[in-house]
């Protein structure tokens, strides 16, 4: 689930009322459903926990600390919290509380030589780590911030030869899953990419439908072309709503709903990797269970209008 607020911070999302009445359009062209009977489209075992994996703290060049951040996330709300600082991996879990978990995670930079700040490209992937205690890094040591050097002289660099070219990031994308990593494309929009840039991309994980920051300077962030023109291409890639927070003002702009049956950090991942609707109908409408998954029909109609439109699904009892 994506959800985002626009400037006056009123919350956008499709209901079930909206859903009833794209499935009434389609009875009118001769596909009939009976909603006389409550469906459940989303599950009612797992708790639904709202995640913010994309923010910065001031160990890079965010001006909080990884203490504000997470303040600021819990008291607007939210369970899950990634600090992805730039090119520096971190294990903030000491910060863990039974009603809130920090997912470890970096974002890495990889510019086109001699790049310039405001048209420049560059291709900004987040890696998350299925593992708290995983402190891998495909680059050298960054030395960008000295405030960072504690948490550089901990992590596994393997300084890759990484280029800005699709064959590269291929190979760095490739790396990440089998040092177990869930990739996802940032901004591609705000990097200034296009179809030669993101067309040939294999190995990823999600892809930004939605960036505060570069809404927030730009307004200009509508990545969903990309992520459809991706799925068409066979990825399974999810959608993925973040922050970028870099100051108070993007906090909450945009977030995803992870299912998981409990808050640890082995259930979350597990939710995260595996998806559900996506991932029942790669698998024939199979459940990770072994069980079918209830409701095929309508979840297909569904997911078919997400190509088209741009849905958001909320959970209403």
């Amino acid at each position: 689930s994506v959800e985002f607020n626009n400037e006056s911070e009123k919350q956008y999302s499709y209901d079930v009322p909206m859903i009833e009445e794209y499935l009434y359009l389609l009875d009118e062209n001769g596909i009939t459903y009976n909603m006389a009977d409550k469906i459940h489209l989303l599950s009612q075992v797992d708790k639904y926990f709202k995640a913010s994996l994309h923010t910065h703290s001031n160990i890079s060049d965010g001006m909080l600390s990884r203490e504000e951040l997470k303040k600021l996330y819990k008291d607007k709300g939210y369970q899950i919290l990634s600090i992805t600082d730039h090119n520096i991996i971190a294990d903030h879990s000491d910060m863990n509380e039974d009603d809130f978990l920090m997912l470890t995670g970096t974002e890495v930079n990889i510019n086109e030589p001699d790049m310039d700040r405001f048209t420049g490209k560059t291709y900004h992937l987040n890696l998350l780590a299925k593992r708290p205690d995983n402190l891998w890094s495909p680059l050298k040591k960054f030395g960008r911030f000295p405030q960072a050097a504690p948490y550089e002289e901990k992590t596994q660099h393997e300084e890759m030869d990484i280029q800005h070219d699709p064959e590269s990031i291929n190979t760095m994308i490739a790396k990440a899953n089998e040092k177990g990593f869930l990739v996802t494309y940032n901004h591609p929009v705000a990097s200034c990419h296009s179809y030669p840039d993101y067309a040939p991309l294999r190995g990823l994980w999600g892809v930004e439908l939605r960036n505060s920051d570069s809404y927030y300077f730009s307004n200009n962030e509508d990545n969903f072309c990309i992520f459809r023109e991706l799925r068409n291409f066979g990825n399974n890639v999810f959608p993925i709503g973040a922050d970028d927070t870099h100051a108070d003002v993007m906090v909450g702009g945009a977030w995803i709903m992870v299912g998981a049956k409990e808050l640890t950090y082995d259930s979350v991942i597990d939710a995260l990797e595996k998806g559900w609707a996506w991932g029942w109908r790669k698998k024939g409408w199979i459940k990770s269970d072994k069980k079918p998954a209830l409701n095929p029909d309508l979840w297909d109609v569904l997911l078919s209008l997400t190509m088209k439109h741009e849905v958001h699904y909320h959970w209403v009892k």
